[in-house]
């Protein structure tokens, strides 16, 4: 069932998704995203904007990479075991961006043939200098959510670019599809209301206090807890995925 929703912040956050802006001269906007999660009882006061304590040993063989400055785009290219469409999601993200200075946004769409949809050509798509700024979000969830009630706002698209607009959440709407094969799993899909400014970083938040069928809610997982301070690295490669989410810490600093 699909509902127009208000958007409703709140401090309980699941799912963080950073979402660049594409070209201020046109209608191209290019998002990005990466996995994160938080747990029911934090909020954006728990939010650690410098990095955690780790353990002696551990932190000497960690090189923490300084963090990545607002406005600075960079990419995490997807790391994923599957081959396919599953590899897309969430969709529209940095995941699925390559650097190009050549482009007005400075990055461009950059998705392999093998993870396109089963007979779709992917040509057009990796010409952009970014996604479309009313792209549709797409989370996966291992189950269909449970009913939303007007008012719920189970994913919320926070501004994360400096400046002025920072922490402002974009009025969105929801629609949920079933999986097309099994019957197993779902998509929430979050419309922009209106168009999200071009050549500007988002922060997309998911809620793990959306119920899904059956019972149960979204939880955080390692990346997420990681990404926003609440667990310390554990390797170099949680060491850059705290770095890389420092804006995205700062705009939900200032969305709380």
């Amino acid at each position: 069932m699909t509902r127009s929703l208000p958007i409703r912040p709140t401090l309980v956050l699941a799912l963080l998704l950073a979402a660049c802006g594409g070209d201020a001269a046109g209608p191209g906007t290019d998002t990005s995203a990466a996995d994160t999660a938080l747990p029911a009882d934090a909020d954006a006061a728990g939010v650690d904007a410098t990095l955690p304590d780790v353990e002696p040993d551990v932190a000497d063989a960690l090189v923490t990479p300084p963090d990545r400055a607002a406005g600075a785009r960079a990419v995490r290219p997807a790391t994923c075991a599957d081959d396919g469409a599953a590899c897309l999601l969430p969709w529209p993200s940095n995941a699925h961006v390559a650097v190009d200075p050549a482009s007005a946004t400075g990055l461009r769409v950059a998705v392999a043939p093998s993870a396109a949809p089963e007979g779709e050509d992917v040509s057009g798509v990796v010409r952009a200098d970014g996604f479309s700024r009313v792209s549709p979000i797409v989370l996966a969830l291992p189950a269909a959510p449970a009913e939303l009630a007007p008012g719920d706002a189970p994913v919320l698209v926070i501004v994360a670019e400096p400046g002025a607009a920072l922490g402002r959440v974009e009025p969105v709407w929801y629609a949920t599809f079933a999986a097309a094969d099994d019957g197993a799993g779902s998509a929430l899909v979050t419309y922009p209301a209106r168009p999200l400014a071009a050549a500007t970083e988002h922060a997309v938040v998911a809620l793990d206090t959306l119920a899904l069928t059956g019972g149960g809610h979204l939880e955080a997982d390692r990346a997420t807890r990681v990404a926003l301070g609440l667990d310390a690295p554990a390797d170099a490669d949680e060491a850059a995925l705290f770095a890389y989410m420092a804006p995205e810490r700062a705009a939900l600093a200032e969305a709380g």
